[in-house]
């Protein structure tokens, strides 16, 4: 599972880094994009991923059982640019329930929702390059 979400945030940082995506640096508004990816790709090796969304309904990650997989961490002020570990009380972000797609990203910017083929096309492209 980490090298896949390595991968997944080595994509994603390339795409901002090369100005293709323009979200900033620590991959703040990619959350919804790079997540979905990141349980596309676990499902594929066979992993039961799954897309969570935060109760407030502003910050989205994937889960894997109990673990959650988070390739946008850092635009929380972590320094770790992947986070796979346990939900802990401390961690408001990782609280909330499995997405009901598409329902939860209609109301989301065009540019940070899943459902915007346009981003998950360059994602799968560069993807294949690294």
């Amino acid at each position: 599972m980490k090298k896949i979400a390595k991968k997944v945030r080595k994509t994603l940082d390339s795409l901002v880094e090369d100005g293709i995506f323009t979200f900033s640096s620590d991959l703040c508004g990619l959350c919804a994009i790079g997540s979905w990816f990141l349980v596309k790709k676990l499902r594929e090796k066979g992993y039961n991923a799954e897309l969570y969304i935060s109760e407030a309904g502003n910050h989205v990650w994937c889960q894997v059982g109990k673990t959650v997989i988070d390739v946008t961490v850092t635009q929380f002020g972590h320094r770790e640019k992947i986070y796979l570990g346990k939900s802990s009380p401390r961690c408001y972000y990782y609280k909330g329930q499995k997405v009901k797609w598409p329902k939860d990203f209609k109301c989301w910017d065009r540019y940070q929702s899943p459902l915007n083929r346009t981003n998950l096309k360059a994602i799968e492209e560069r993807y294949k390059q690294i």
